[in-house]
């Protein structure tokens, strides 16, 4: 969307004439200004590919593959994922670089306009003018936000970069930037408007994303996180929370509260229409989706191809080839209700490959079961093919925010505050389980499971397995983890729950024990090629005379070798990560960065 805008702008005119006193005293420019900030939202080193696609992972939900054994030091990507990231990683320098040149964008924006005559004469509301100036400041926080939960402290600066700044910048205490964002925001969200009125709808920075943003800024704020010991940078450092953290859930639940009253967004969609919708590029800007950054096809994004359902190398297949290397855990399945309608959108049991025989990409099994897929996105869902052979460059947009995202927070925070869930947390949480639950089952599944919800602790633990079912893929869960200081807990309770229920599983000669799910399952091709499938969650034998016409397939039976050892996923949950008290998610600083630093940076956590 954004990136023809912005070259045609960038070719317009040459710097001698297109001054900052011309582009800001006019909205139009301004606003191609604005978009020079937004394109670099989707470069690979941001939203293309990086800080959405390889940070995210390992929780105790998702997984990238990394390995069957634990590479440190390491100049590849696998680091990324299993928590032992060396300064030399080179995905870590241009995300780096290319967040700050983000956030340089958005500053020569914000100053831009603040010495414009034609924002300093808005008036105080709701207007375009003011609206550009606040998506600049969206943009800028979003940006430290990433920042902050991957590299913690990190260099400051607000203000445009001129010949003769000093460029030698030291870290800066991550909750003075926090705090100064928030307000930052605060001051600015007034005088925006809702997705509604904007002409490109949610694949620009609506009055409510700005609240939502605010949101995470404060709970982000208010969480845990890992801190340095500045006495000794080889220390692993300490999981801590700051003292005045209730202040700041206070800020989160007032502005969660604003989303929820202005009923802007809605559940509207079935939660696969959400991710369908992105796949075809429609932003309806009253639903789920609050916020999502606009991909071009051909030209960037890689949601479709390393995450998304399976495509099978082929020279038929219009819609090319995919390389996933995020999956989820079967523990992750099997978390799920059975009647949840989420678990089979969010997760793959099957992919696609080219049938000769019939012509046309045809489902089936995955070849290795204990590795599902992410469900949510598929290339087979965009308009137009990219053609055999293609893989990235998918244009599939990215959720940045979602209403139901909203909903849990302010029903997170109502719990928090209150010292146990109020009548609105409750309604928050019914309102994202009625959406994923058939209304057969809003009875039992719905209203008495969330009203049987009655101490702090019992709702709390509910949201952290409602988020997870809700954001699967979605790079949410991670940072989640990290702000309830729940990740080493949970890592290492993934690793233990995959063997056992492989272990355990019925059938599969070496339970029975804590669980009881069935070690394969059964499927059927259907007319239109895809699979129909039975005995997730139940042992069928098969001589019942359902599963008749049906073939057998092993599910939790592939994840045990002979000796009834499970074949877990290489080093992503390795025992020497797992051993770390705590466990060290933050991201060195790259080398370079360092050097070019002459001193002002420094890495700390044992990096």
């Amino acid at each position: 969307m954004f990136l023809p805008s912005c070259q045609d702008f960038l070719n317009t005119s040459s710097d001698s004439t297109m001054t900052e006193d011309f582009v800001y005293e006019r909205e139009g420019d301004t606003f191609r200004a604005l978009l020079g900030a937004y394109t670099m939202l989707t470069d690979g080193q941001i939203y293309g590919q990086r800080v959405n696609l390889y940070f995210p992972y390992n929780t105790d939900i998702e997984v990238c593959l990394s390995g069957s054994t634990l590479a440190a030091p390491s100049l590849t990507r696998t680091s990324l994922f299993n928590y032992t990231c060396t300064p030399d990683e080179s995905d870590l320098y241009g995300a780096w670089n290319n967040m700050y040149i983000t956030i340089n964008r958005a500053n020569e924006v914000v100053a831009g306009m603040e010495g414009s005559s034609l924002f300093q004469n808005s008036p105080l509301e709701p207007n375009s003018v003011r609206q550009m100036y606040g998506e600049a400041k969206g943009i800028r926080a979003l940006m430290y936000l990433e920042l902050i939960r991957n590299w913690g402290d990190v260099p400051m600066k607000m203000t445009p970069t001129k010949y003769n700044d000093n460029f030698y910048i030291g870290q800066s205490d991550r909750d003075t930037i926090l705090t100064f964002l928030i307000n930052d925001l605060i001051a600015a969200e007034p005088y925006m408007l809702p997705a509604s009125e904007l002409t490109q709808s949610i694949e620009r920075m609506s009055r409510q994303t700005i609240q939502g943003l605010i949101v995470r800024l404060a709970l982000t704020r208010g969480g845990w996180s890992l801190r340095p010991d500045y006495n000794d940078p080889s220390a692993h450092g300490t999981m801590a929370r700051p003292v005045d953290y209730l202040d700041y859930y206070r800020i989160a639940n007032e502005y969660a509260r604003k989303v929820y009253d202005s009923k802007t967004h809605s559940l509207l969609s079935g939660f696969h229409e959400v991710f369908y919708n992105e796949c075809q590029g429609n932003t309806p800007s009253n639903d789920d989706v609050m916020y999502e950054i606009g991909f071009v096809p051909s030209l960037g994004g890689h949601i479709g191809n390393w995450i998304g359902w399976h495509f099978e190398s082929s020279n038929f297949n219009a819609y090319g080839n995919t390389n996933q290397n995020c999956r989820y855990p079967l523990t992750y399945f099997y978390s799920f209700d059975k009647d949840d309608s989420r678990r089979m959108v969010t997760c793959c049991v099957a992919g696609y490959q080219w049938n000769s025989e019939t012509g046309r990409m045809e489902q089936y099994p995955l070849p290795v079961p204990n590795r599902l897929t992410i469900g949510k996105w598929s290339k087979m869902w965009t308009k137009t093919p990219l053609g055999a052979g293609t893989t990235g460059n998918t244009g599939i947009n990215w959720p940045i925010m979602r209403y139901a995202d909203i909903l849990l927070l302010l029903a997170e925070t109502e719990n928090e505050l209150n010292n146990g869930p109020t009548s609105l947390a409750k309604e928050c949480l019914k309102t994202v389980r009625k959406r994923a639950f058939s209304n057969t089952y809003w009875t039992t599944k719905v209203d008495a499971y969330v009203d049987n919800l009655a101490s702090k602790e019992d709702f709390f633990n509910a949201l952290v397995d409602e988020r997870a079912w809700e954001f699967g893929g979605e790079a949410v869960r991670k940072y989640d983890l990290i702000r309830w200081n729940l990740l080493k807990e949970k890592l290492s309770a993934v690793k233990q729950t995959l063997m056992d229920i492989a272990n355990d599983a019925v059938g599969n000669g070496f339970g029975p024990g804590k669980y009881t799910f069935p070690a394969q399952y059964y499927y059927k091709k259907l007319s239109d090629g895809t699979l129909d499938y039975k005995g997730f969650d139940e042992n069928i034998a098969s001589t019942d005379p359902q599963v008749a016409g049906y073939t057998a397939y092993k599910f939790l039976a592939s994840c045990v070798d002979a000796n009834g050892k499970y074949t877990y996923y290489g080093q992503s949950w390795n025992d020497e990560v797992l051993a770390q008290d705590p466990v060290v998610y933050i991201y060195p600083i790259h080398t370079t960065n360092i050097n070019d630093s002459q001193g002002a940076l420094k890495n700390y956590y044992g990096k």
